[in-house]
């Protein structure tokens, strides 16, 4: 992430779309603000998430939203001396902007970086590879030890679903080497 922000030529990125936040946290909750800078991240949440934040969100700071959840994070970034920030144009709202710029009061550049995090998430190392094979493999466990399914007692009609998912997901992330 820290080469994506450098790359960028920004200090900081504010992440609202909840998937993206999901990718680099592990958080599911519904509300919040991920705000990642060089030093560290800090998901910023309202008090309804802030244990599930804790609980879910690994190495990330966890900030109970006061206000807003664009005046939290922008106190956020003003406390970890943020001048240029980064946000997804493609899912932060014009709406969402203005809230976030009233909130930093004109000290802080507002960067549009779209796609940042989706650059991230389609990026496959083979920790993540393995990771991957990993669940739907336990998956296939799971399904292999349920009743059989119609399919004339062959096994249940999920397992060929599951084996069918692994080696798509496998082939799609996988870098060949060339010859």
């Amino acid at each position: 992430m820290a080469e994506l922000l450098h790359e960028s030529r920004i200090d900081s990125l504010l992440v609202t779309h909840p998937a993206n936040w999901f990718y680099l946290t592990g958080f599911t909750g519904e509300s919040g603000a991920l705000v990642v800078s060089k030093k560290g991240a800090t998901l910023v949440t309202d008090g309804r998430f802030v244990v599930q934040a804790k609980e879910e969100a690994t190495g990330v700071r966890v900030r109970e939203q006061k206000g807003t959840v664009f005046e939290s994070a922008v106190q956020e970034l003003r406390d970890g001396k943020a001048r240029r920030v980064g946000f997804d144009a493609v899912h932060m709202t014009v709406s969402q902007l203005q809230s976030a710029r009233k909130a930093s009061k004109g000290r802080l550049e507002w960067v549009a970086v779209p796609g940042i995090v989706e650059t991230l998430r389609a990026r496959k190392d083979a920790v993540e590879l393995a990771q991957y094979a990993g669940n739907l493999l336990r998956e296939l466990i799971g399904i292999a030890h349920r009743p059989p399914g119609p399919i004339a007692q062959g096994g249940h009609p999920l397992f060929f679903v599951a084996i069918e998912n692994l080696v798509a997901g496998l082939a799609g992330y996988a870098e060949l080497p060339e010859d």
